[in-house]
């Protein structure tokens, strides 16, 4: 079996461009990326001409690959409460399933400090695990206190903290949810990469627009 990989090449999946077209526009912008991970979005947004792209993340350790993969992105480290960037620093911030990582009852805080760093009419997109049973009990990580948040609650924490939303849009169903027991499984048993995850990605891309989607929330909104 092949080694488990964070090269952008092992990692990106069919996901990864229906997330990127639906954070919109980056020609001309400044962008921050809040739990860059392997760097993926930060070669998308390179490759199609952001003024700039800077992802975070806590330690250094987790986006050293993409460091080295995306030379023309800044990456720094920091954390989503404590965002190292000055007031109004950047037309639009990405934070994709981050929000469930951060410490229970720090979520408020962290949309203020992503309020201050974006400009007037700045982006904001944010993902996260919804709130639904069967999300919930397909996610391994799940029972292990990995968090999931319901509609109503992302849109009022970003409604009390200075953000109007935009555009909502859930995304993956059975497919998505139970193509992770496999990942998991052979990521942390065997250090491997799943050899099922062709055949995952083809499922996933045939459901990806189902209208009975349950698995992630994805939301889109403007600084007031």
């Amino acid at each position: 079996m092949k080694k488990f990989s964070y090269s952008i090449a092992d990692r990106i999946t069919p996901r990864n461009e229906f997330v990127f077209n639906f954070c919109g526009e980056v020609k001309g912008k400044t962008i921050l990326d809040i739990g860059c991970g392997f760097g993926w979005y930060e070669k998308m947004a390179v490759a199609n001409k952001a003024k700039s792209i800077t992802g975070i993340e806590p330690e250094e350790k987790y986006f050293y690959n993409a460091r080295n993969e995306v030379p023309a992105a800044k990456f720094l480290t920091g954390t989503a409460v404590k965002l190292p960037f000055k007031k109004s620093s950047f037309n639009k911030v990405i934070m994709l399933e981050v929000l469930e990582h951060l410490s229970p009852g720090k979520e408020s805080l962290c949309l203020k400090e992503i309020n201050r760093v974006l400009v007037s009419g700045g982006e904001f997109i944010l993902s996260t695990p919804n709130k639904h049973l069967i999300s919930c009990l397909l996610d391994p990580a799940w029972y292990f206190g990995h968090r999931h948040y319901n509609l109503k609650f992302i849109k009022d924490l970003a409604e009390k903290n200075g953000f109007i939303v935009k555009e909502v849009f859930i995304y993956g169903g059975f497919w998505e949810m139970i193509r992770m027991i496999p990942h998991y499984f052979f990521k942390w048993i065997f250090n491997s990469e799943d050899p099922l995850k062709i055949f995952f990605e083809a499922m996933i891309q045939r459901d990806k627009e189902n209208p009975s989607n349950f698995a992630y929330l994805y939301i889109k909104s403007i600084k007031k």
